[in-house]
């Protein structure tokens, strides 16, 4: 996540290592509904959910991946054996 906060970081490099901040932004909307304080409260209220929903895609993006890793490791030691 710290990578899709560096705004001098390549759309196609945050596309890889961080989807989930992508894919929260585009779909997880929140229409404020208050204004002063409770526009402050509504817009704290987006950012956790767009957090909550990257960290969740991040984290089963990179489950999957260490997954499939470890898949073709043991496939290509179990050649050798």
């Amino acid at each position: 996540m710290a990578i899709s906060d560096s705004g001098a970081v390549p759309n196609a490099l945050l596309y890889l290592f961080s989807p989930g901040t992508i894919l929260g932004l585009r779909f997880v909307k929140v229409q404020p509904s208050h204004r002063g304080l409770g526009a402050f409260l509504d817009a704290l209220s987006q950012y956790t959910q767009v957090m909550s929903f990257a960290w969740l895609v991040n984290s089963f993006f990179y489950a999957m991946l260490i997954f499939a890793l470890l898949t073709c490791v043991s496939k290509a030691e179990s050649k050798t054996v």
